[in-house]
């Protein structure tokens, strides 16, 4: 299974969710479907980041698209709301923080063990953070795609991503548990990198908060009507 076909099931089922969640908040049938999404994504962010020639840039059109969402929660609903993509953001600062420790500790000695600290000093705050913020799927949430990025080997990559979504349902909504139904989908991923266009690389950025306004507009519709 390549990398396009998985990221369209992963936009196929948050849409499914945000359905849910938006316009049938009392049917879980679609917020289960829903848990499929948010791994698979998580999954492509380690990946964005290992392979992007420019992060910078990488985590700029997250940080864009976040921007646009809280304007668009903030007008609607008269209050600031961090999406997922602020999750994804501090996945990346993570990922990045974790490259320098890395890098520092293969001095090995006293480096290695003083960026061993520093690290651990360096998730506590950011452990912190998402709890002060509220960031959506939380600090093992954020977590996620660095399971995967430190890991080379697929299989063990994917059993500690698997262990981090078990740490991520724990104390979650009792339909999070069922977010272990991608794993089986992420371990027919092929792995191979694929060419894209510009139109596939920003569609994403722009159909996110698009579907978003579009099902919160028409649950105003309905409610009018």
């Amino acid at each position: 299974m390549n990398r396009r076909t998985l990221k369209i099931i992963a936009l196929i089922t948050m849409t499914i969710d945000h359905i849910g969640m938006i316009l049938f908040p009392h049917i879980d049938m679609f917020r289960i479907i829903g848990r499929i999404s948010f791994p698979i994504f998580a999954y492509f962010v380690a990946e964005g980041c290992r392979y992007t020639k420019n992060r910078l840039r990488y985590v700029s059109l997250m940080a864009m698209c976040e921007a646009v969402c809280l304007v668009g929660y903030y007008i609607g609903k008269g209050y600031l709301y961090f999406s997922i993509m602020m999750t994804f953001i501090f996945s990346v600062v993570i990922i990045t923080v974790y490259d320098k420790f890395a890098e520092a500790a293969t001095h090995g000695g006293k480096a290695a063990l003083v960026a061993g600290i520093g690290f651990m000093v360096f998730l506590y705050v950011m452990n912190t953070l998402t709890g002060i913020l509220d960031i959506m799927y939380g600090f093992w949430g954020c977590m996620l795609p660095l399971f995967v990025y430190m890991r080379r080997d697929k299989l063990s990559g994917l059993v500690f991503f698997t262990g981090g979504l078990i740490l991520q349902s724990i104390g979650s909504s009792s339909v999070q548990i069922y977010s272990l139904m991608a794993v089986p989908l992420l371990l027919f991923y092929d792995g191979k990198k694929m060419k894209t266009t510009k139109f596939e690389k920003y569609f994403y950025y722009v159909y996110y908060p698009l579907h978003i306004g579009f099902l919160y507009l028409l649950n105003e519709i309905i409610i009018l009507f």
